[in-house]
């Protein structure tokens, strides 16, 4: 299988996390954390899309406990999709059973819906949608973190820099694809490009269950596209989809999702945001510090990487293949290789061993 760096795939992550306090939680960060008693974690985000009615908002609860005394809160967060909203903080004291109870009649309020029995969670109309999120708990960077943690993890990152840097042992252009494909910043700016902001958005993770859930909503999108059926029922499925992966649309109404072109545009949304949990979750695993940085990331992918030199065949071929497809109608742009790369991706190899060599479509 061989790579072209001029054909860059899209590929976006973000940051999984053990249910971290609301960042804008200002007052309390670092002295609380989120409630769990057995498996309940006491923390969700709603949200809520109607496009007839220009809303486009979500609706955050947290009970928070606090890190050194048995006492109790409950915060809550409200507004647009993308903006910071309204807040409210009630103190309960030590009275985890009133804390409990308003959350619990909070969270009935806004979707008609029983905390505990939200795995069954039934969406009904006019009110929000549970969002659910990826609990992961393989990293501990969260926002609620406590201050002795922070200062042990500050420390021995303080020790890391000051340890010179391995020289890398890869070649210089298999460094400079590792580099690009690790570059968390120009996952995040991919995302931005199609409406999904994963700094301002307050969703945090969308877990697989409800990208799955916003598979399904798009592909009733496009049953309704495919038979020419913009009707009522048409403008609920697109409610519903925006609300299952939620937008920032700023003040505007979210617009209506009917075209065969938006539905790719949405698709490769989705395909992004599935890709986040395996893309970050391979560059947060422990590193090996006899290591150059690069030379870590490139053994998570757990893929070779061979270069192949300009005068080598394979080379020409991909060249040829690529000049001689340049239509004539193709003036407004040029194309050149800048490298190509040989992969071998663990384990692939043997679920081709019995299909033979193939022409693949250029």
């Amino acid at each position: 299988m061989f790579y072209c760096s001029f054909c860059a795939v899209r590929t976006v992550t973000t940051i999984a996390g053990q249910a971290p306090v609301d960042a804008e939680c200002k007052n309390l960060l670092g002295k609380v954390h989120v409630y769990t008693e057995n498996k309940d974690i006491f923390d969700c985000m709603l949200n809520q899309t109607n496009i007839g009615n220009n809303n486009n908002k979500f609706y955050l609860i947290q009970l928070l406990e606090d890190n050194k005394s048995k006492s109790y809160h409950v915060w809550l967060r409200w507004g647009r999709v993308g903006y910071t909203g309204q807040v409210s903080l009630e103190n309960f004291g030590a009275n985890l059973a009133n804390a409990k109870r308003c959350f619990c009649q909070k969270f009935s309020e806004k979707t008609k819906n029983d905390f505990y029995h939200r795995d069954t969670f039934t969406k009904y109309s006019g009110k929000y949608d549970y969002v659910k999120l990826d609990y992961n708990p393989t990293t501990s960077k969260t926002s609620d973190e406590s201050e002795e943690n922070k200062k042990k993890r500050e420390a021995a990152l303080e020790e890391l820099k000051s340890r010179p840097i391995p020289e890398s042992k890869l070649d210089k252009r298999v460094q400079d694809l590792v580099e690009l494909v690790c570059n968390i910043r120009l996952m995040e700016e991919a995302l931005l490009e199609m409406k999904f902001d994963a700094k301002k958005n307050p969703l945090g993770k969308l877990s697989s269950v409800q990208i799955k859930a916003g598979y399904a909503a798009l592909k009733e999108i496009e049953s309704f596209i495919n038979t020419n059926n913009f009707n009522a029922a048409f403008v609920e499925a697109n409610n519903t989809y925006y609300t299952r992966i939620p937008h920032e649309f700023g003040r505007h109404t979210p617009p209506l999702i009917k075209t065969s072109k938006q539905i790719k545009h949405e698709m490769e949304l989705l395909e992004a945001l599935d890709d986040i949990e395996v893309v970050f979750n391979s560059l947060t695993t422990n590193e090996n510090n006899n290591l150059n940085p690069i030379d870590q990331q490139y053994e998570k992918l757990k893929c070779e990487l061979n270069p192949i030199n300009k005068t080598d065949e394979i080379y020409k071929l991909i060249d040829d293949y690529l000049q001689s497809t340049h239509a004539a109608t193709h003036q407004l742009y040029k194309m050149q290789i800048e490298d190509v790369f040989e992969v071998d991706r663990e384990g692939e190899k043997d679920s081709f061993n019995n299909i033979g060599n193939k022409m693949l479509l250029w």
